[in-house]
């Protein structure tokens, strides 16, 4: 980012940085931000190149940035947007930062994992077509690794097979591009609300428990993890057993009015969650009530 820059302009982009990472409040910080700035205005261009990529390095691996009290009861949510359109990297963390969030931006899939190995995170939003790394392999990692952190998918790419490959890889949510901001703003609120509510609440139906806290459905001792849409709909059937949900109510409840996803939406999930029941040998199971709608009942003997 640095090539191409006069001395005196990378010196007060340098410094703004510098003044930028000052108010955390770790002491390490401040006086690596003190040295920079006193040996910066001695080096040569080279020697500023260099010690500005050691510096950059250093704060990479050894500042991590965790959720922090603001204010009494007020904690900021931290967010990671990956997209390699930098005009619409800028636009979205304006547009969160607006809503009281904190946002780290990157440009290319190898830039997004070393963030995240290195800063707690509430949500992760991910472009599909990146450099280095494409969006679903950024994902793809982040789910071996065992994180449940909620990950909301970008793409200009409309098609079912792209969403439901995302979806399945492990991605919470995605949307198209273009995109409304209010649209934006809402979905990466509700991806963000699972870290702040249902702390330790767990549904019990039969043999087979939701953990609302993190997104699982045990049964035994088997476990698997839901994805936002799924924790969603299970979360309803669970909480209304035996009940009837017709699928305009669950379009309704799950994917809000201004969706602009068709009902067999509905019917795909629905497969999703039967095939995770039986999987984990729940003796839960959703039927279909033919004409009216879908109801979790508890398998007859």
């Amino acid at each position: 980012m640095f090539i191409g820059m006069t001395p005196n302009e990378f010196r007060k982009i340098f410094c703004i940085e510098a003044l930028s990472i000052a108010g955390r409040p770790i002491a390490a910080t401040f006086l690596l931000a003190a040295v920079a700035v006193w040996y910066m205005l001695k080096m040569s261009y080279l020697e500023v190149e260099v010690f500005a990529a050691v510096f950059r390095y250093i704060l990479t691996k050894c500042v991590i940035i965790n959720k922090k009290q603001v204010g009494k009861g007020d904690v900021v949510m931290r967010i990671l947007i990956a997209e390699d359109e930098v005009e619409l990297a800028r636009g979205l963390k304006f547009l969160l930062e607006k809503h009281k969030f904190t946002v780290d931006i990157v440009h290319d899939g190898g830039d997004a994992l070393d963030y995240f190995h290195n800063v707690e995170y509430d949500a992760v939003v991910l472009d599909i077509m990146m450099p280095k790394l494409n969006g679903l392999k950024v994902l793809g990692h982040i789910r071996k690794e065992k994180s449940n952190v909620p990950v909301m998918m970008l793409t200009a790419k409309a098609e079912i097979e792209d969403r439901v490959a995302g979806l399945l890889a492990g991605a919470d949510d995605y949307l198209s591009k273009p995109f409304s901001t209010r649209e934006f703003i809402a979905r990466v609120k509700a991806l963000v609300r699972r870290n702040l509510g249902y702390t330790g609440n767990v549904i019990s139906v039969g043999n087979t428990e939701l953990d609302c806290n993190r997104y699982e459905l045990t049964c035994g001792v088997q476990a698997l993890r839901l994805n936002n849409k799924e924790y969603q709909l299970l979360d309803l059937f669970m909480r209304h057993p035996c009940f009837v949900f017709s699928t305009e109510h669950l379009m309704d409840k799950v994917w809000g009015q201004d969706s602009d996803a068709g009902v067999d939406v509905v019917w795909t999930y629905i497969g999703y969650i039967r095939r995770k029941l039986k999987s984990l040998g729940a003796d839960i199971e959703i039927r279909t009530v033919r004409g009216a709608g879908y109801s979790l009942e508890e398998k007859k003997c």
